[in-house]
């Protein structure tokens, strides 16, 4: 959960540097592009709501999770390669966000559920943790910005890779305490 929306938000702040700074697209475009990347969240929520009883939240994350990582290499590759083109960062950016989707409401139920007493807290702790790594994301993001599509590429793979690794332990406590 944290390190996925931390990842959205090297997306949300690195966009217009790679976009804008980096690619000379004019800001009308970038912020299509920038759009046309954040939708694939809705769409994936959309999916994980209806997915979500049928295959499980469990399988959810980590579909999300690994969509994202694919989505992020391929940031990456079009970044090493030099593709100095915006589709080629907001489609893959559209399929990271989706996994975003299809991972962030199933790992938010799945934060909170054990508090039932205490969501409202439980929530709030959630928020400001989530909140905190994307702030230190978008900072490192900034200090790491070149013109190309690099770190962007490889900030949302490590938050993609350290989500996918985050689930294990966490639902494997899970399943012991069942």
């Amino acid at each position: 959960n944290l390190f996925m929306y931390a990842g959205m938000f090297v997306w949300l702040s690195g966009s217009m540097l790679v976009l804008i700074d980096g690619y000379g697209i004019n800001a009308k475009l970038a912020g299509f592009l920038l759009a046309f990347g954040s939708a694939g969240f809705m769409f994936g929520a959309w999916a994980s709501a209806r997915l979500g009883i049928q295959i499980g939240p469990e399988r959810l994350i980590l579909t999300g999770s690994v969509i994202a990582i694919g989505a992020a290499v391929a940031i990456l590759a079009f970044g090493l390669l030099e593709f100095r083109n915006g589709y080629v960062v907001a489609i893959p950016a559209f399929v990271w966000m989706f996994g975003h989707g299809l991972h962030y409401p199933q790992s938010m139920a799945g934060a909170i559920a054990p508090f039932p007493d205490k969501a409202g807290a439980a929530s709030s702790l959630i928020g400001f943790y989530q909140t905190t790594a994307a702030a230190i994301m978008a900072f490192i993001m900034g200090a790491l910005h070149d013109g190309s599509a690099v770190p962007l590429g490889i900030l949302m793979f490590v938050s993609s890779a350290a989500a996918f690794a985050a689930y294990f332990p966490f639902y494997r406590q899970l399943s012991l305490k069942k």
